[in-house]
């Protein structure tokens, strides 16, 4: 993860913010995150974001990307009826930002 800067002719720019409005929704096997763009790009545009789903009892860990103007990501793979916790970052020039994380847990069901 990066706290990276890097400076191009316009100016100084850093990582993105966390991505806001985050919610998820569960599916069979899959979890869908909904999310917005961040407060802040760090002065670069955003070039994607990631997903990262982890069970806390015992269920297969996921992920998956989106580009630029992503604003859900389908995570595949996951087991059904566990429990998950899921975050998203984006990523800019300068590197990955701050992750969101979802409110509560979701549970993948057929």
């Amino acid at each position: 993860m990066g706290n990276r800067t890097t400076t191009t002719s316009s100016g100084v720019v850093t990582v993105p913010g966390a991505p806001t409005a985050v919610s998820e929704a569960a599916g069979n096997e899959s979890i869908t995150m909904n999310f917005g763009a961040p407060a802040s790009d760090g002065g670069a545009p955003i070039t994607g974001y990631t997903v990262n789903c982890t069970s806390s009892n015992g269920g297969a860990a996921g992920s998956n990307t989106g580009g630029a103007g992503a604003t859900s990501i389908v995570v595949i793979g996951l087991t059904n009826g566990k429990t998950y916790s899921c975050a998203v970052v984006a990523s800019n020039s300068a590197g990955t930002g701050a992750y969101a994380v979802s409110a509560g847990t979701v549970t993948p069901n057929p």
